[in-house]
């Protein structure tokens, strides 16, 4: 059974009672520089670790003594710290951890929306043409405006107009890319592999409903271009655990073209409608953080599983300092 650690888990309570519900899991552990961070209170244990912007050198050797001492098997990190762990990987090997994720160098690359689309040009996986947005002319108009090193919650724009094309280039304080508009249905993908056995499982989701960058309502679907689209993108990204991958189906041409490659655990409400329709997705991650190699359960999910987020709010324990 597997200790497995959450790192900069603030208010994901669901992630920990999914992982909980899994009879290969022994217990979640978190850690957060928020002494009072929603996530304490549920998880089995709680630590309080350096805010990762005063050292990302000291954050990683908290993060890492705290796993020896607490014989935690696999780490799965968050969007903020998931680069520097990931960094740390080979570190971590040497302790018996591991972390969820792909290598440092392949996650740097597919964070990387122009070098995303490098990674991908040899290869037969769609994705949309991709330039640097102040390098674009209005003869390129109609196009999606988007975060170069975009996170959940920066949504794309579609550019129209010269007028926009000027303000975005000029005023923008983030660095911006240009893509060719696809336009159909989207789709999240949780990818599921092992180093050593490769593909174990592909769950495909329709997003229904979007909000801030993140799915507020899914749907599992039986989608086998998609499942082989999963698989093609682990032949690449060689990653332990589970990844979250978004694409979209193109209405004209019908084919899947990805959109963003998450090298991490997936947010929203993707997780928990994969964990819906297939506990033992839950299982099998829990199995290869712990360093087994567990078969491959492709295509042994239930299709039509629908998984809507919801805000609730709950009493906890009032005697936690919230100063630590």
């Amino acid at each position: 059974m597997a200790n497995i650690l959450l790192t900069c888990s603030g208010n994901k309570a669901y992630l920990v009672e999914i992982l909980q519900e899994s009879e290969h899991v022994r217990s979640v552990v978190a850690v957060d520089s928020d002494a009072n961070a929603t996530v304490r209170h549920y998880a089995d244990d709680f630590y309080r670790v350096p805010e990762i912007d005063n050292g990302r050198e000291e954050y990683v050797d908290a993060v890492l003594s705290f796993c020896r001492t607490a014989n935690i098997d696999g780490i799965i990190p968050h969007n903020i710290d998931l680069l520097c762990l990931l960094k740390a990987r080979d570190r971590a090997e040497k302790y018996d951890i591991r972390i969820n994720g792909t290598s440092a160098e392949i996650a740097q690359r597919v964070l990387d929306k122009l070098a995303l689309s490098d990674f991908l040009e040899d290869t037969d996986i769609c994705y949309p043409d991709t330039a640097e947005l102040d390098r674009v002319t209005l003869d390129d108009l109609p196009l999606i405006a988007k975060r170069r090193f975009g996170r959940c919650r920066s949504q794309p724009e579609l550019v129209q107009n010269a007028e926009r094309l000027e303000q975005l280039v000029e005023n923008s304080t983030y660095e911006l890319v240009a893509q060719r508009p696809v336009f159909g249905e989207e789709f999240s993908l949780d990818i599921l592999a092992d180093e050593k056995t490769g593909i174990l499982s592909v769950v495909p989701k329709k997003k229904i409903e979007m909000k801030w960058g993140s799915a507020h309502k899914a749907q599992t679907v039986r989608r086998p271009d998609l499942i082989d689209c999963g698989e093609r993108i682990t032949k690449l990204t060689n990653h332990l655990g589970s990844i979250d991958v978004d694409v979209i189906v193109s209405r004209r041409t019908k084919k899947p073209f990805v959109l963003d490659i998450n090298p991490r655990l997936g947010g929203g409400c993707g997780l928990p409608a994969t964990h819906a329709s297939c506990p033992l997705y839950t299982d099998m991650l829990a199995l290869t953080l712990s360093g087994r190699s567990p078969s491959s359960i492709v295509n042994k999910y239930e299709a039509g599983v629908q998984v809507h987020r919801l805000f609730d709010f709950h009493t906890v324990n009032k005697n936690v300092d919230p100063k630590g």
